[in-house]
């Protein structure tokens, strides 16, 4: 994408934050409404903040905002989208308001979560609000430390197995012909692997075991008779 400036999401939400002059939200909002509608709006972020071009001289912002003041769809919606996009949280420029959260019982956020702004309908004389404003500085999609190791062992793996291979082609032509066969005999059992393979080669070895060999074919031949022609018996 990268097609757009500024983006305002005012993402759907649960509503808690409408409670004062809504009281029927807290009857009919569950703890599995709010994770869906968390779910929700963490994929709705990631597509806005894809949509804003970090290049852009006068946007790359995007303004995250729901009427909600549960920690789900908030604090933590903005910090999964710290670590799946090139974005940081910037100053709200909002004169008034309380300071989002960095921890929330057993939960850490991001430092930077503190430029957020939380507003409350018994200190504010408003309904529940959050805002969030995210300044992206560069496109594409954040790699995790995790995947980033998982890469980098993927390239080891495969430089060593070319350096084996190589080391495998110079040696062959110094080693001798029966170690080279049972070299090979090692790489294919090695690529013999699937259970198919295994179950034919288990197969073959079982019918190897009951075919009777040569030897066994010259014990079952027929002895030859002695010939009584030419025997002479003498009679006293």
């Amino acid at each position: 994408f990268n097609k757009v400036d500024k983006i305002l999401l005012d993402a759907p939400c649960s509503g808690m934050g409408v409670i004062a002059r809504d009281p029927s939200v807290k009857l009919q909002r569950s703890i599995k409404d709010i994770q869906r509608s968390a779910h929700l709006q963490k994929q709705l972020l990631l597509s806005a903040i894809d949509m804003v071009d970090a290049h852009s001289k006068t946007g790359g912002v995007v303004v995250y905002s729901t009427c909600s003041i549960t920690v789900f769809e908030n604090e933590e919606v903005v910090d999964y989208a710290l670590n799946k996009r090139y974005v940081k949280v910037v100053s709200t420029s909002l004169p008034f308001g309380r300071d989002g959260f960095i921890r929330y019982g057993s939960k850490r956020f991001h430092p930077s979560l503190k430029l957020t702004k939380r507003y409350y309908p018994h200190v504010h004389n408003m309904d529940g609000f959050y805002v969030a404003r995210l300044k992206k500085y560069a496109n594409g999609v954040k790699k995790t430390e995790v995947e980033e190791e998982e890469d980098d062992d993927e390239d080891d793996d495969d430089d060593d197995d070319d350096d084996d291979d190589g080391n495998d082609e110079k040696k062959a032509d110094v080693l001798p012909k029966e170690q080279q066969q049972n070299n090979n005999n090692k790489k294919k059992s090695k690529t013999d692997s699937t259970p198919r393979q295994r179950l034919k080669r288990q197969r073959q070895q079982t019918k190897n075991k009951t075919t009777p060999d040569d030897d066994d074919h010259d014990e079952c031949k027929p002895v030859n008779k002695p010939q009584l022609n030419n025997i002479k018996i003498k009679i006293e």
